[in-house]
């Protein structure tokens, strides 16, 4: 690890689908007494704040001082889908390290789609919005490529599926840093053993395993609607080639995936 001092700069990212587990894990690695945290886990800079004017030295004053081998970082989920903050990122802070949680996009899908309904963000179903999706959010995405410029909160409202298109982010993360910048991390992994993937977790940031944490019971967990057969169908079969390419690009197996 490098050893810096008496600065703010963010030594990592925690990356990932809304409703993957990125809070818990921030939670978690927030008790290390070398791991100084802001009191906000998302900062949401890059996706917001930037847009509103504020300055990068304004973003730094939001997060702690560190001294010696201690670090930082945040966690805002939306980062991961961005198509220009990797390149931002790395044009800020070049040196970063990214934990990405990711999750069966099935599941995140009707996760997310549920906190929208709960917190009436959206009231139709869930048809209506993959069609919103197809239409409307794709000329969004289209647009914020062109112009990196454009707000992206009405495409944050209109990405269900997006979000879950893990190697499409994941590759445009690899245009700008190197694969060893990244660890990959599984909300199913998370909610088996929460003490192993804290554990890798803590190894990729350079500390020792078997942190003296308190690790409770996941952040944001809920009971949801049954989702019909139907739409889970429709679903795996839209992800299913998403699946193979990530676990192709990234060289790993899935949890959620059966080859």
């Amino acid at each position: 690890m490098n050893r810096k001092s008496n600065d703010k700069r963010p030594d990592f990212y925690v990356l990932g689908g809304m409703k993957c587990g990125t809070t818990s894990l921030f939670n978690y690695l927030s008790q290390h007494p070398d791991i100084l945290l802001p009191e906000e886990k998302e900062l949401h800079y890059y996706d917001i704040h930037r847009y509103q004017g504020q300055t990068l030295a304004e973003y730094l004053e939001r997060f702690p001082r560190k001294q010696g081998r201690q670090i930082t970082g945040e966690a805002t989920p939306f980062y991961l889908t961005h198509p220009h903050c990797p390149e931002w990122i790395h044009a800020d802070f070049p040196q970063a390290k990214f934990i990405v949680m990711m999750r069966n996009p099935v599941d995140r899908f009707w996760s997310q789609f549920n906190q929208m309904i709960r917190y009436r963000h959206y009231s139709g179903s869930a048809q209506e919005a993959i069609a919103a999706e197809k239409s409307r959010g794709q000329d969004l995405w289209q647009a914020l490529l062109a112009d990196p410029e454009l707000p992206v909160d009405e495409l944050k409202m209109c990405s269900l599926l997006r979000r879950g298109c893990y190697a499409d982010q994941l590759e445009n993360w690899l245009k700008w840093f190197d694969r060893d910048r990244f660890l990959l991390l599984f909300t199913e992994d998370l909610l088996r053993d929460r003490g192993n993937v804290v554990n890798q977790a803590l190894a990729f940031l350079g500390f020792d395993k078997g942190a003296d944490l308190r690790l409770d019971k996941l952040h944001h967990t809920q009971d949801y609607s049954h989702m019909t057969d139907s739409l889970r169908l429709e679903l795996e079969d839209f992800y299913a080639p998403h699946n193979r390419r990530l676990a192709d690009l990234m060289q790993i197996s899935l949890p959620w995936y059966v080859y």
